[in-house]
C-alpha cells in the first residue's frame, strides 16, 4: 500500500494508533500522517492510563492475574494491556482480515513500508507478526528465527524463543490470533508483549524489523515500572498479601459480610 491505497491482492487490514494523547495532539497527527503514506490512515485509538485507575479497579486486575498465572502486573502494564484488548474488540467487530497496531512511540524508518509489505503475505489468521526491531533487548536473549523468503524480511520465530521477542509498538495480527489474545487477557492480564502466551499455540509468531523503538525505552510509561519491579526483587506472593491487606482495610466489613453469607449458604445455613 502506498499513499494510503490498498494494494491489489492484499488482505483487508485495519490500522490503529494507540496513544494516551488526544487525537489532535501533534505527536499523534504527525505519526498518522507518516503512517498514511503506506497504509490506510490509522484510527487514533484512546489508550487507558493504568496509573490513573482507581485502586479497586487496579487490584481487581492484579489479583486476577496473580491467581491465574502468578504475574504481578504494574499499573502501566494493566493500562497498556487493557488498551490492546479494546483494539481487539473493535477489530473483531469489523470485517477486516488483519489489524496492524501501533503505539505512538513507534519509530518509522525509510524502508518501513517495503519491509512491512514483504512480510504481510505470510501472516495467517492465527499468526502475530511483531514488526518492531529488537535492538537494545539483547539482555533478554537473542531470538532464533527461520526466514520465510529469500530476502529475509519475514522470519518465523522458534517456539522456544517466543518469550524473548518483545515490544508491542508495532504488530500485525490475524482474526483468530486476536480472539485468542482477547480471551487470554480477559482471563487474567499479561503484559501486552508477552507473546509466548498471547500468540495462539496453533499459530506462528513472525518477525520483521520494519519499525523501530526509541533507544533505552525513552518516553515509555511501562519501562520505569518494570525496572522498579525487577530491581525490588519482591516475590509476587508477599506483594500480593500486602495489597490484599490494604484492600481488606478499605473494604473489610463488606467483604466479611459477603464471605459469611457465602459460607452459610454453602454449608446449608439459612437466615432465621
Amino acid at each position: 500500500m502506498r499513499n494510503g491505497q490498498q494494494q491489489q491482492g492484499q488482505p483487508v487490514m485495519r490500522a490503529y494508533l494507540l496513544s494516551l494523547r488526544s487525537a489532535d495532539d501533534p505527536v499523534v497527527t504527525s505519526c498518522i500522517a507518516r503512517l498514511s503514506e503506506w497504509i490506510s490512515p490509522p484510527v487514533a485509538w484512546p489508550g487507558i492510563d493504568g496509573r490513573r485507575l482507581a485502586a479497586p479497579d487496579y487490584y481487581k486486575h492484579l489479583v486476577r492475574a496473580h491467581f491465574q498465572h502468578g504475574q504481578v502486573v504494574t499499573p502501566a502494564e494493566v493500562g497498556v494491556s487493557l488498551s490492546h484488548v479494546t483494539v481487539m474488540d473493535d477489530f473483531l467487530a469489523s470485517t477486516a482480515e488483519l489489524a496492524i497496531v501501533f503505539e505512538d512511540d513507534v519509530v518509522i524508518k525509510p524502508d518501513s513500508g517495503e519491509v512491512l509489505y514483504a512480510a504481510l503475505p505470510f501472516v495467517r489468521a492465527n499468526d502475530i507478526l511483531v514488526a518492531c526491531d529488537q535492538s537494545g533487548l539483547e539482555y533478554i536473549g537473542i531470538a532464533r528465527g527461520r526466514p520465510l523468503a529469500n530476502d529475509g524480511h519475514c522470519q518465523e520465530i522458534l517456539r522456544d524463543d517466543w518469550r524473548i521477542v518483545k515490544r508491542s509498538c508495532a504488530y500485525v495480527i490475524g482474526r483468530l490470533a486476536a480472539a485468542h489474545l482477547r480471551d487470554v487477557q480477559n482471563q487474567g492480564l499479561w503484559p501486552s508483549d508477552d507473546f509466548r502466551v498471547l500468540c495462539p499455540p496453533d499459530g506462528r509468531l513472525l518477525y520483521c524489523g520494519a519499525f523501530g523503538h526509541p533507544p533505552h525505552d525513552e518516553g515509555s510509561v511501562v519501562a520505569p515500572e518494570r525496572a522498579l519491579k525487577a530491581a525490588s526483587r519482591v516475590r509476587p506472593l508477599p506483594l500480593l498479601r500486602r495489597l490484599a491487606a490494604e484492600v481488606m482495610r478499605t473494604f473489610g466489613p463488606r467483604i466479611t459480610r459477603i464471605s459469611r453469607d457465602v459460607r452459610s449458604r454453602l454449608n446449608g445455613y439459612k437466615p432465621i
